[in-house]
């Protein structure tokens, strides 16, 4: 092979090796990488807490909104007792 083509064959394998090392990976894809809203940075990720009125959710590996509860407030007559 002449050693031009070899320069050539060297020189693309060195910057397929580079793009390859280079290219960042996105932390955040990662199942389970935060409790919470994950934030992609490059090299690295970090985790925030999710929002108000929603909770992380381990089923779906997300923030949900927080269930709804009715909150009833009176007073309980019995009417079955006679007075």
């Amino acid at each position: 092979m002449p050693a031009p083509m070899r320069n050539l064959i060297k020189y693309l394998c060195i910057l397929i090796c580079i793009i390859f090392i280079v290219a960042d990976v996105d932390e955040c894809k990662t199942p389970g990488a935060c409790n919470g809203i994950c934030h992609n940075t490059e090299g690295s990720h970090y985790c925030t807490q999710c929002p108000s009125n929603t909770v992380y959710d381990t089923t779906i590996k997300m923030c949900a909104s927080t269930k709804k509860q009715n909150l009833v407030l009176g007073e309980f007559y019995d009417t079955t007792k006679s007075t």
